[in-house]
């Protein structure tokens, strides 16, 4: 999503800031340099001799109306410098959650955002981590409840991204402390069935700390996907707690790893070093 005007730029750093809701459609990173379409998200490049680019499965992430939507300013930048720093060449292929981890699985190409889990980590091998984000809890701003701990959410409605984990404590009481609800990664959809009575909030991954700018961006989100056509007004809040920190990072099948993984953390090492990561996730 480029950024040419001061406004522009404005509104990224804001919107980097805030609830990044996993990853967003397909861009081809080669030599640096960041593609998108919006039409078919299936990017090809001419590889250089030997090194064919490696695809990269990513969580896909659609408008309303089924449109993919692109990738957000962070994590385009994030595989743009680490194509620069590896020389690797990566082809975008997002997916709905579910079926990115589960081409992964299958030895089809790398993933990126996954979180370690006893299960994952016995087919997957995994970087070193990226970032790290806090799962967070939203609710109506006028049905929010107590919450300092995993047991204050006895008996509540949860709404979560299927296939999606949200620490190993959380995924363990899943469906016997609390009920959780699978969702798509729709957020404005998510929304709506929590504005319907359906759950007593929804669980989202952001690396903002800040909760009233994520809860002004996931109500300016709701207001763009159902204008009313009345003064805005905030329904959303986050409640302060998280639920847990999970880190986030790259995987791939052990049989099909051939030494990426350590040329993928040589490139996080320095990238460390440098302070791109640190600016790419304040």
């Amino acid at each position: 999503m480029p950024c040419k005007t001061t406004q522009d730029s404005t509104h990224t750093t804001s919107w980097r800031r805030a609830a990044r809701f996993v990853l967003r459609s397909g861009i081809l990173i080669l030599s640096g340099i960041a593609a998108f379409s919006a039409v078919t998200g299936i990017y090809s490049a001419p590889a250089s001799a030997g090194n064919p680019p490696v695809t990269l499965l990513i969580s896909e992430e659609v408008d309303l109306h089924g449109r993919p939507l692109p990738t957000s300013p962070a994590t385009a930048q994030l595989f743009q410098r680490l194509s620069e720093t590896t020389g690797l060449q990566f082809r975008i292929q997002p997916y709905p959650w579910k079926r990115a981890l589960e081409q992964a699985y299958e030895g089809e190409g790398l993933l990126f955002g996954a979180s370690p889990t006893p299960e994952r980590e016995r087919k997957l091998l995994f970087s070193d981590p990226v970032y790290t984000e806090r799962v967070s809890i939203v609710t109506l701003c006028d049905k929010t409840f107590p919450f300092r701990q995993l047991r204050d959410l006895k008996g509540k409605t949860l709404g979560v991204v299927n296939g999606t984990s949200y620490g190993t404590e959380f995924d363990r009481l899943s469906h016997s402390l609390f009920t959780v609800e699978n969702d798509t990664s729709r957020l404005p959809g998510r929304l709506m069935k929590l504005t319907q009575g359906r759950m007593d909030g929804l669980v989202i991954y952001t690396y903002s700390h800040d909760q009233q700018t994520i809860a002004k961006q996931i109500n300016l989100q709701f207001q763009r996907a159902f204008p009313s056509g009345q003064s805005p007004v905030a329904r959303f809040c986050v409640l302060p707690n998280p639920v847990s920190s999970v880190s986030i990072h790259f995987a791939i099948r052990y049989e099909s790893d051939r030494g990426l993984i350590q040329n993928i953390n040589q490139g996080l090492k320095k990238m460390q070093q440098q302070g791109v990561l640190q600016q790419i996730y304040p």
